[in-house]
Parts: C-alpha cells; sequence; structure tokens
C-alpha cells in the first residue's frame, strides 16, 4: 500500500493533541518501551494528561520554564508532552552534565519545576534554582516532589493551554559552548512539527514503525527524532539508556 501523507499529517493534530488522538485510534499500540515499562498509547495519553494536570495544579503556568535532566527513560516524554499541554517552555540538560554547567542553566532560565533523576544532583538544583519545585524521578529527597506523587495529583483528563506555535517558545536549547559559554536557543513548537513533516515524508514513516532510540534526550535530535517524530506517527518509541 503506497505511503500517504495525508493519513498523518491531519489538521489539528500537534503536540497537544496526539497522544489522545493515537490513544483514540490505537490504544493498545505500544508508545514507548524503556529498561522498565512498556506504554500503550492508552498508558501514555493517561499518565501525559495526569502529568500535565498534576504540573498546573502545582502552580505550572503557560510560559513558566521546566527545566529536565532524565536519561531516556518513558518519563522524559511524559514531561515533555505534557509540557506542551500546559504551554510551558522546557530546557534539557544531559543527565551526566555536572554541577556547574547545571547551575548555570539554572540561573540563567529561571525554572519553575526542575524534574532530574540525579539524587547528588537535588541540593544543587535547589540552590541555584531557589523558587523551583524539585521533581525527582524514580528516587526520593527531602523538600521535593517525587514524580508519583506529581501523577497522584492529576486528572485523567487535561484541557491544552491556548498557544501560539509559530511564535510562544517551546524548548530553550542550551548550545555545547565550545567556543565560550553556552547559549540559549528558542524554538517553537513549529520548530520540532517542522522536523515531524520533513523526516516523516522524506522516510514515509507510519504507525507500524519501530524507533531505537540510542540518541539523548537531551539533545534536540533525540527529542526531534526520539520522543515527537515517533508519537506524531503512532509507531513505536525503544529508548536505550546505555550505549
Amino acid at each position: 500500500m503506497a505511503w500517504c501523507e495525508r493519513e498523518y499529517f491531519l489538521e489539528g493534530l500537534d503536540l497537544q493533541t496526539a497522544p489522545d488522538h493515537w490513544a483514540r485510534l490505537k490504544p493498545r499500540h505500544p508508545a514507548f518501551i524503556d529498561a522498565e515499562r512498556r506504554l500503550t498509547y492508552a498508558d501514555f495519553a493517561k499518565l501525559v494528561s495526569r502529568c500535565a494536570s498534576g504540573l498546573r495544579a502545582a502552580g505550572l503556568e503557560r510560559g513558566d520554564i521546566v527545566v529536565v535532566m532524565l536519561p531516556n527513560w518513558h518519563e522524559a516524554p511524559i514531561v515533555l508532552f505534557a509540557a506542551a499541554r500546559v504551554g510551558a517552555t522546557l530546557v534539557f540538560c544531559d543527565e551526566v552534565m555536572e554541577e556547574g554547567d547545571l547551575a548555570l542553566r539554572l540561573e540563567r532560565v529561571d525554572p519553575a519545576f526542575v524534574v532530574l533523576a540525579r539524587a547528588d544532583l537535588a541540593d544543587a538544583a535547589r540552590a541555584h534554582a531557589p523558587r523551583a519545585r524539585i521533581v525527582t524521578v524514580r528516587f526520593d529527597a527531602p523538600g521535593c516532589t517525587t514524580f508519583a506523587d506529581l501523577l497522584a495529583g492529576g486528572a485523567d483528563t487535561c484541557e491544552p493551554a491556548p498557544v501560539d506555535v509559530m511564535e510562544d517558545p517551546f524548548v530553550i536549547a542550551f548550545t555545547s559552548g565550545s567556543t565560550g559559554l553556552a547559549k540559549g536557543v528558542v524554538l517553537s513548537q513549529e520548530s520540532s512539527l517542522f522536523s515531524w513533516r520533513g523526516y516523516g515524508r522524506a522516510m514515509q514513516c507510519t504507525s507500524d514503525d519501530v524507533f531505537a532510540v540510542p540518541i539523548p534526550l537531551s539533545h534536540m535530535f533525540g527529542v526531534n527524532m526520539g520522543i515527537v517524530l515517533p508519537v506524531m506517527f503512532g509507531a513505536t518509541a525503544v529508548l536505550v539508556e546505555k550505549f
């Protein structure tokens, strides 16, 4: 059967609506698989709504910044699509980053939330982002909110915030800093959707595809190819933590 882009490039399909769209069409189809869990699209859409509504209930507003420092775990795409639902801006940090590099980013963006998986950086996150709520993933720390508790405080549905996909910031991607201090590059939701359409056409992606994702999800190529592209096509992503 010939590939037809009209089956996938649908009016109204974007980062806010894609999880629920595929949950309706293919609820049992695998969305994300990592070493700990296998999520169907029904699972994924529910968790995105719970995360988004949990963040909103905890005080996250449209335009607020969420710093994410996670390995290739299934929690990363949940946070990404939840932030898109709320209209927040994401800053991804490499999970092996040292405290000094993390401090630079936290102090520059002044986040409302920091989501991290390293217990050794919880104190540093509090010190360099004093107004932020720290959300810990797969560990607990004093004064922090666990990811499980964040989900428990959410609901199974969450209305999307109004966003301008062309203009509103969605990701602040920091450069490597090889010639000086790292610089933040502001990208809109449309930048990720443009990549989805371009890569999707070139590879003629379908919901039957399975993506192996060893690329760090802290890198924009990892975000666009490892998270956005599979979900926008209703495909499956296998997240590889170590490679």
